[in-house]
């Protein structure tokens, strides 16, 4: 048994910290606090007595078509694991419900 395979499950700690080693050299670290949390996922590997992390990050697709009908892309990270292609198109009229997805891309937008 080599020393990376000893090193493989799950870890927590008091603070809301948990990461998932596993024994094909990729992890899955997240942290929850009150009412925020975040994830990351990547490959580990074991250099001496050092475990060193690189995340692979998720990214969803932001399409915006601008009133010349010209569409620009923009990658932003995503917000859970599963890359998305999100749409954004101008309204000349202002809705009141607005779902999931276009907050996400109001955020974004507010960003830049």
């Amino acid at each position: 048994m080599t020393a990376q395979n000893k090193l493989t499950g799950r870890y927590r700690d008091y603070f809301g910290n948990r990461i998932q080693l596993n024994s094909d050299s990729t992890f899955k670290y997240t942290w929850h606090f009150d009412m925020q949390s975040s994830w990351t996922k990547g490959i580990w590997w074991l250099k001496g007595d050092t475990i060193y992390f690189q995340m692979i990050p998720v990214y969803d697709t932001i399409s915006k078509t601008n009133s010349n009908k010209i569409t620009t892309d923009s990658l932003v990270l995503s917000q859970d694991e599963t890359p998305e292609r999100l749409f954004l198109q101008t309204k000349t009229t202002t809705s009141v419900n607005i779902n999931s997805t276009e907050k996400k891309i109001q955020k974004f937008i507010k960003k830049i």
